[in-house]
């Protein structure tokens, strides 16, 4: 049987909701075919018929006594932990090929993008915790998608 995590575990879970929330009230006619907490990278080839994928993921865990800097000199199992985690979305972009693609399409997407940007925002604030947020990160267009996603880190313990 598998002993959960409940440090950060939960405090995953809650995001997730939060971000699914916040996106299907920003552009509920934007479909998503994943909205989910993921272990390792996201995997964007599931990002196909218009459909786009929103995640939630661990990056690092790390003591620390102050967040968000990690705390190098303490040696101890006692120490406090926090958590650096990725919030992000991406969506079918707009691909040239070989015609031009028309400027109101571009603008569409960015638009979007930048919906979703707010989005994340937001849920991530639903949450409750304390969070130290770092900055939104653009993603693409590569691979026919584009998006972002925003690093936070949480510390242990405040629920």
């Amino acid at each position: 049987m598998v002993q959960v995590d409940t440090v950060f575990w939960p405090f995953l879970l809650d995001l997730r909701s939060c971000l699914c929330n916040e996106l299907a009230v920003s552009a509920p006619e934007q479909s998503l075919c994943l909205c989910s907490v993921v272990p390792g990278v996201p995997d964007f080839a599931g990002v196909v018929n218009g459909k786009g994928q929103a995640w939630v993921r661990l990056v690092s865990v790390f003591p620390s006594s102050s967040p968000p800097a990690v705390d190098t000199t303490m040696t101890n199992c006692d120490a406090p932990l926090a958590a650096t985690v990725e919030v992000g979305v991406v969506r079918c972009s707009p691909v040239a090929g070989t015609r031009q693609v028309p400027q109101d399409a571009w603008e569409a997407s960015a638009e979007l993008v930048m919906s979703d940007m707010m989005a994340i925002y937001r849920a991530i604030c639903c949450t409750g915790r304390t969070i130290y947020r770092s900055s939104y990160t653009p993603y693409g267009p590569q691979g026919g998608v584009v998006g972002g996603f925003w690093s936070i880190v949480v510390p242990q313990g405040d629920d």
